[in-house]
């Protein structure tokens, strides 16, 4: 025996199906297509951020390292690559920034600035940027693990870690 559902007419599922609009697939495209309309000018701020933070790298505040000041500089800048990056699908660059991201926090949370790890992360990102000669995956991988030594070698957890880690303990 087959039984009928009835559905009863509400003034909202009236609305619903008279509303028109366009269905979650072509919704979808059109945000794609959206966002890629984006993408020169995200390319132009994140080159803009990497020129603003090399500026910043050549001119440490001492021979000791960077100023707190500084450091929060890059974190800000690091911040908006790392957004553009991963919005825009530049895996590499978004992994680098983070990367600069975990080192500045450590760093900040010694009172340090060391010199050297931070220039070796903004060349990295110089590297990485759109625009820059592509890297074959094997290349930038290689680059990419040689970054995080540089964190294990200060004791600096990587964020995505630590909330991988808090995830599963809750």
């Amino acid at each position: 025996m087959k039984r009928l559902i009835h559905f009863p007419k509400t003034t909202l599922s009236e609305l619903v199906q008279d509303f028109g609009g366009m269905n979650r697939d072509a919704a979808i495209k059109s945000a794609q297509a959206e966002l890629e309309s984006l993408r020169g000018q995200a390319d132009g701020v994140i080159e803009a951020s990497i020129a603003a933070l090399e500026q910043i790298g050549a001119a440490p505040q001492n021979a000791d390292g960077y100023s707190p000041a500084q450091l929060y500089e890059v974190l800000v800048r690091c911040d908006q690559i790392v957004t553009l990056a991963g919005t825009f699908g530049y895996r590499a660059l978004d992994t680098a920034a983070r990367c600069l991201c975990d080192l500045l926090e450590g760093l900040r949370e010694r009172g340090t600035g060391d010199i050297a790890a931070i220039r070796v992360h903004l060349r990295t990102l110089r590297l990485l940027a759109p625009g820059a000669t592509t890297l074959p995956a094997p290349q930038q991988e290689m680059v990419l693990s040689e970054l995080a030594k540089i964190l294990t070698h200060y004791g600096f957890d990587r964020a995505s870690d630590v909330a991988d880690r808090t995830s599963l303990a809750s």
